[in-house]
């Protein structure tokens, strides 16, 4: 399975599974984006919340989820080793500079960790038709071309972008 390599894909992608930009105005104007999914988590106490992811201006993406404490970073991270500084190796997040490719890396995280062979989390009925009927109506070849290999499985069933 390949994976999105350019915006324009991830914002397909987001588009075809119902991913919302749900910026608010302050937002954009600091630099972040705010990407909210089309199903909710349901905590053990039966209370269900909405997941939300965010990239900022500095480089960080973060799932900004309100049952989260606090919002976590999703960059990736590398090792650190121990120096005058530092007592202990440890690790550190690599940020991303470039927007466009924040929103590739946020677009492939959310592929793996939200619709791959996943039963934690399930599509709602609106997210299924949709990829039936993007399945069903026919692409331009450009569309086509570029996520022709994409495969995303819902709830033990396999769909192909």
């Amino acid at each position: 399975m390949s994976q999105i390599t350019t915006k324009n894909q991830a914002l397909f992608i987001f588009n075809l599974l119902g991913i919302k930009d749900t910026s608010s105005k302050r937002q954009l104007s600091n630099g972040t984006n705010e990407y909210t999914l089309p199903f909710k988590r349901m905590l053990a106490n039966g209370s269900t919340h909405t997941i939300k992811f965010a990239t900022y201006e500095s480089g960080y993406v973060r799932n900004t989820s309100t049952f989260n404490s606090s919002s976590y970073q999703i960059n990736k991270t590398v090792q650190v080793p121990k120096s005058e500084d530092r007592y202990f190796p440890g690790v550190e997040r690599v940020l991303i500079p470039c927007d466009d490719d924040r929103v590739i890396f946020l677009a492939n995280y959310i592929i793996k960790n939200y619709y791959k062979m996943s039963n934690k989390f399930q599509a709602d009925e609106w997210t299924l038709h949709q990829l039936k009927w993007m399945q069903e109506k026919p692409q331009p070849e450009v569309e086509t071309q570029a996520i022709e290999n994409i495969q995303v499985i819902i709830d033990g069933h396999r769909y192909n972008l």
